[in-house]
């Protein structure tokens, strides 16, 4: 419910306001984000985003509840089932019923137990994994568009015409461009490696790899173990 007021006042204030702002501040160069269709087509995106980020935060919360329910319910089902354990006191032999009964609860809420430490874990480690991959793939992305456009130069000039030119010393500044072009402006990270879609695919490959082998090893411990 939250979340949702607080999308409604972001996307609702700048009809409070009365004027031609926007929910979250911007600033596009050369460009008067105040005059139309500019200004609709920023509010409509904002109001758009604003609302799917909340949708993505309440799913998370309902999610969590849902599972917190979960294993509550669980645990009283356990104590009801501890509770409805079938003892003669008359007897001091095992029933061999009972006993079945017993190991089945003992092994249901061993898995209850554990259930937290689980969930803990693929949480902590799917919102890393998200968060990692789509900070390096935003920064491998703008790279990449940076030398798109880096290279996109050399194919400009060259569709100028450049070898009709007359003048000689216009023709050859136009040929050193090309030449120069061919060297791309990119991003690097501490001049180690490129950041472009072609280095986050060999990050992704890597770890890829990484994560199956320690799976793996994990597995044949465990297995072991037992």
């Amino acid at each position: 419910m939250a979340y949702a007021v607080v999308a409604l006042f972001y996307i609702t204030n700048p009809f409070l306001l009365g004027n031609r702002t926007l929910p979250f501040e911007c600033y596009l160069f050369s460009v008067n984000i105040t005059k139309s269709p500019t200004y609709e087509i920023l509010y409509v995106y904002q109001a758009i985003g604003t609302t799917i980020g909340c949708i993505v935060s309440m799913g998370f919360d309902i999610l969590f509840v849902c599972f917190i329910w979960r294993i509550v319910w669980e645990l009283k089902f356990i104590k009801e089932g501890f509770s409805n354990v079938y003892v003669n006191l008359f007897t001091l032999e095992d029933d061999e019923d009972s006993i079945k009964e017993l190991k089945v609860l003992i092994r249901h809420h061993d898995d209850v137990l554990s259930t937290p430490y689980h969930f803990s874990l693929t949480f902590m480690y799917t919102v890393y994994l998200v968060v990692f991959t789509g900070h390096v793939g935003l920064y491998c992305f703008a790279g990449s568009y940076i030398v798109s456009e880096s290279e996109s130069v050399a194919y400009a000039i060259y569709e100028t015409n450049w070898w009709t030119k007359t003048q000689p010393n216009l023709r050859r500044g136009m040929v050193l461009s090309i030449l120069r072009s061919q060297h791309c402006a990119k991003l690097t990270a501490g001049s180690m490696f490129s950041l472009d879609l072609k280095s986050f695919t060999g990050i992704l490959k890597t770890s890829l790899s990484f994560f199956t082998v320690i799976r793996s090893v994990y597995f044949n411990r465990n297995t072991q173990t037992e």
